[in-house]
C-alpha cells in the first residue's frame, strides 16, 4: 500500500464520518422549526449557524468526486465508508459475490484516487 493509498483511505474515512454527521446538508437547518426544542433567536439577535471545528473542504471535495462515480461504484463506497458494511454484508444486500464487491471497491478507489490526486497531495 502506497502513501497515496493511505491518504485516500484516510480521506474516505473522514468523508464517511462527515457524511454520517450530516455534513452534507448544504445549508439546510440542523433542526426543524417543528422540533419541540427549537427556539427562535432572541429579539434583536440574528440566527447564527454553528461554526465547524475544522474546514470541511476536503470532505466536500471527496463528496463531489464520489457523486461522479457510477451507481454501482457509488453504492459500494457508501456501503463501506458511510454504512461501515463488510464486503460480505454488501454482497448479500446487493445479491452479488464478495469478489464483485471487492472489484467495485478497487475500481472506485482507483477512480477516486485519480479524481482527487491533486487535492490529496
Amino acid at each position: 500500500m502506497t502513501d497515496a493509498d493511505d491518504r485516500l483511505r484516510h480521506a474516505l474515512d473522514l468523508w464517511g464520518a462527515w457524511f454520517n454527521a450530516g455534513g452534507c446538508g448544504d445549508g439546510f437547518p440542523r433542526m426543524s422549526i417543528i422540533h419541540p426544542q427549537w427556539m427562535p433567536p432572541a429579539a434583536g439577535k440574528a440566527a447564527m449557524l454553528p461554526t465547524a471545528t475544522h474546514s470541511d473542504l476536503m470532505e466536500r471535495q471527496v463528496h463531489a468526486a464520489i457523486g461522479k462515480l457510477s451507481d454501482k461504484l457509488l453504492i459500494v463506497v457508501v456501503g463501506k465508508w458511510a454504512r461501515r458494511m463488510s464486503s460480505a454484508q454488501m454482497a448479500l444486500e446487493l445479491c452479488v459475490t464478495s469478489s464483485a464487491v471487492d472489484g467495485r471497491l478497487l475500481r472506485a478507489r482507483l477512480q477516486l484516487g485519480q479524481a482527487l490526486r491533486l487535492n490529496l497531495a
